[in-house]
């Protein structure tokens, strides 16, 4: 019997972390719901340009910097409950695969980082991108999405980049009404490199 609750212990060990990973990686449905409500709300109304999407999510930043940066949203924003920052946190230490479950207006497409990895290893990248794809906005890139315990309150980042010099990052604080519906309730800039600071409204392109 012994032996018998020293294996199971070993192959409970053995198979947790794989859990954990696999648990992380998957999106739900309320993931790409979040995406959709973000993309709805700044190009819903203009469904004629093409937004192309980075094909994993991303932010770019180590484990201290994404700290920081969370101390920065936490600071300019109301009600914004611990429990989202940490599972935002927990989410985006890696960069998993989005796919194209994004129902909304706007007309998009994902594109995969070896397709960016190529486009963008000639120094004349950026041409070659807009003579391939005519009319996009540039690239989109979202995070994963942080909840609340309760599910009621979510943040995600989305960042644009148009050329070399020209783009602007954000995050999106959401709020599930009574009906189960997405709300954006507040945005807060990350970076930009072509709006002063008053017109942060004006990041959707």
């Amino acid at each position: 019997m012994k032996n018998f609750i020293n294996i199971f212990v070993f192959w409970v060990c053995l198979l947790l972390p794989c859990c954990i990973l696999t648990a992380e990686y998957i999106f739900s449905p309320e993931d790409y719901l979040i995406y959709s409500t973000v993309l709805d709300q700044w190009y819903g109304n203009d469904p004629d340009k093409m937004i192309s999407i980075r094909g994993q999510t991303a932010l770019g930043l180590g484990l201290d910097s994404l700290k920081e940066e969370m101390d920065h949203v936490k600071s300019s924003t109301l009600g914004l409950r611990p429990s989202v920052i940490n599972d935002f946190v927990a989410k985006n230490i890696h960069s998993y695969p989005l796919e194209g479950y994004i129902t909304q207006r706007a007309w998009y497409r994902i594109i995969t980082p070896q397709e960016i990895n190529y486009i963008f290893s000639y120094k004349d990248g950026w041409d070659r991108y807009y003579e391939k794809y005519p009319g996009s906005r540039g690239i989109l890139t979202f995070s994963r999405v942080g909840y609340s315990l309760r599910g009621a309150q979510a943040l995600v980042y989305a960042g644009t980049q148009w050329d070399d010099f020209s783009g602007a990052g954000v995050y999106v604080l959401l709020n599930k009404d009574p009906l189960g519906v997405w709300k954006m309730q507040e945005t807060v800039k990350s970076w930009h490199s072509w709006l002063p600071d008053e017109d942060i409204s004006l990041i959707p392109r």
